[in-house]
């Protein structure tokens, strides 16, 4: 049987084991001499030691009554523990009499690790809709604090836009689990709804694994950076063009990304006078996420914004808040 299972006899000598017990209890106990179980110890499931005598099995045996799953945890000559549920049940004679118990041994080591597993699982989605809350909230009100009446409308289009940009970037994370995400998917996702029939793009460049956190990062800072290009720049008339290049440099004994968004063809640029939450967010918020440094240049030309970041930091460093990216505005 693959499950555990032994039997004793009334004084609770064992009189019987299969292989699936000698595993559970991590020694093979010897007939006739240990008695009630074959562990070097038993423990309740609080972690208080069990006497033999006091054992599921025994207590089947001496008060001649099934006991069905009662948990319990077994310590192993090697000094681990493993969880079980016990099901004893009292064997007799064709006259009725108790002549010992059969007992079957269920490991729940497995349930054990999947119940924890759950919990870590329920703490980490508990912060992140906390954290993502948090930046629906900031993202709000720099949006809206500073509409006019007249221009409510546009904030709420740009509102939406950035909402929808981070449900592409969490469905990227998703589709990994957030353990890490792909630079191509994130520029590819992010960049779509503004490509057009005749995909106005041009991408490139080796894929990288990023953290979540630099995922999110870099997907809204393109995110902007697409919505400024397509109200002012190079998106805004049918001739401009966007350029999106990136690669792994060597410095030193360091690898870094660099990453250059370029417009061209677009109307002449003209630097704003006043940097509203999109500028900020690229040139603060990314260069302190990815540690790195944002270069944002506007040029008669067009848009030229270049990202250079570690890429230690990107691919294994650790997540860091979405909410406090967007609060470093």
């Amino acid at each position: 049987m693959p499950g555990a299972v032994y039997t004793t006899d009334t004084t609770g000598l064992i009189t019987s084991y299969n292989p699936a017990a000698v595993k559970l209890w991590g020694r093979e106990p010897q007939l006739d001499v240990d008695r009630w179980h074959g562990a070097l110890r038993m423990y309740r499931a609080d972690g208080v030691l069990l006497p033999r005598d006091e054992c599921p099995m025994a207590i089947a045996v001496k008060e001649d009554r099934q006991i069905m799953g009662v948990e319990a945890v077994v310590e192993r000559s090697d000094g681990t523990r493993v969880g079980f549920l016990a099901y004893p049940t009292p064997l007799h004679n064709l006259s009725g009499t108790v002549i010992g118990a059969v007992n079957m041994l269920i490991d729940i080591t497995e349930r054990e690790r999947a119940e924890e597993h759950r919990k870590i699982l329920l703490k980490e989605l508990n912060h992140r809709v906390k954290n993502m809350l948090a930046v629906i909230q900031f993202i709000a009100s720099q949006t809206f604090d500073h509409a006019h009446a007249s221009t409510l409308e546009q904030a709420r289009e740009s509102f939406d836009s950035r909402l929808i940009n981070l449900a592409r970037a969490h469905d990227v994370l998703t589709r990994q689990n957030w353990i890490s995400a792909s630079l191509v998917q994130i520029v590819a996702d992010t960049i779509n709804p503004y490509a057009g029939d005749d995909n106005r793009f041009s991408t490139g460049g080796p894929d990288v694994s990023l953290v979540p956190s630099a995922a999110m990062a870099i997907a809204m800072a393109l995110h902007e950076l697409a919505t400024n290009a397509t109200k002012y720049g190079a998106l805004s008339c049918q001739a401009g063009r966007v350029d999106i290049a990136w690669l792994i440099k060597e410095d030193g004994a360091e690898r870094r990304l660099k990453l250059i968004w370029t417009e061209s063809g677009g109307p002449t640029v003209v630097e704003p006078v006043r940097k509203g939450f999109g500028s900020r967010l690229i040139e603060r918020a990314l260069a302190a996420e990815l540690d790195g440094t944002v270069d944002l240049v506007y040029k008669p030309t067009g848009v030229i914004c270049t990202i250079d970041a570690p890429l230690l930091k990107i691919q294994s460093g650790q997540a860091g808040s979405l909410a406090e990216l967007v609060n470093a505005t």
